[in-house]
C-alpha cells in the first residue's frame, strides 16, 4: 500500500515538472503592441533633497520682465509663538511663520526665515524679524484674541428620568402554583 502511494507521489511530481518545463520551453511570449513606448526612469536618488527637509530651493533665473516683490510686511504672517515668559536662561523660543501664503513652518530664534531674513526674537504674542547681523526690520504680531464672554454658557435643562416600560406588558400573568398559596 505504501509503495503504491509513494510511486503515485513520485510520478505526480515528475508530471508537474514536465508540464512546468514544457510551458517554459514551448510557450510563446506575447508580442509588444506597436503603439507601446519605452518608459525612461529618472534616477531616484539624484535629486535635491533639501526641499524635503524644509529648506527652500534657490530661485531660478528670472527673465528680464520681473514681477515686483511685495513688501516684507505683506509676505510674512505669524500664526503662533512659543516663548519664555521671563527668565533669560529659558529656551529662546519658536515662531510659526507662513511666507507668501504657503504652508507655515516652525522657525527657531536665530534661524533663517527666508533668504537673508532671520528670526531675531520671540515675545509672548510677537516675533521680530530682520536681516542677518542687522537691526530688527519687521515685527510680526498675532491677531488680538476676542474679548471673553460675559455670560455663562447655556446649560441644557435636565431631562426627566425615563421610566422603563413594564417587562411583561400585555401578556397574561404567569400561572401560580396552588401549593404556594397553602403555606
Amino acid at each position: 500500500m505504501w509503495a503504491r502511494m509513494l510511486a503515485f507521489l513520485v510520478w505526480a511530481l515528475v508530471a508537474a515538472g514536465a508540464v512546468a518545463w514544457g510551458l517554459k520551453l514551448f510557450a510563446r511570449a506575447l508580442p509588444v503592441p506597436p503603439h507601446a513606448t519605452v518608459a525612461v526612469l529618472a534616477p531616484a536618488a539624484g535629486g535635491d533633497w533639501s526641499r524635503l527637509f524644509g529648506r527652500t530651493p534657490p530661485p531660478a533665473a528670472m527673465p528680464q520682465a520681473t514681477v515686483p516683490e511685495p513688501a516684507a510686511g505683506d509676505r510674512f504672517r505669524l500664526l503662533g509663538v512659543v516663548a519664555a515668559r521671563a527668565a533669560p536662561t529659558a529656551a529662546p523660543g519658536v515662531a510659526l511663520i507662513a511666507i507668501d501664503g504657503k504652508s507655515p513652518r516652525a522657525v527657531r530664534v536665530g534661524a533663517v526665515v527666508e533668504g537673508d531674513w532671520v528670526l531675531q526674537a520671540v515675545q509672548p504674542r510677537a516675533a521680530v524679524i530682520g536681516p542677518r547681523g542687522g537691526a530688527a526690520a519687521l515685527q510680526l504680531e498675532l491677531p488680538a484674541l476676542p474679548p471673553p464672554s460675559a455670560t455663562a454658557p447655556a446649560v441644557p435643562a435636565a431631562a426627566p428620568p425615563r421610566v422603563p416600560p413594564p417587562l411583561r406588558s400585555g401578556l397574561p400573568a404567569p400561572p401560580q402554583n396552588p401549593r404556594s398559596r397553602e403555606r
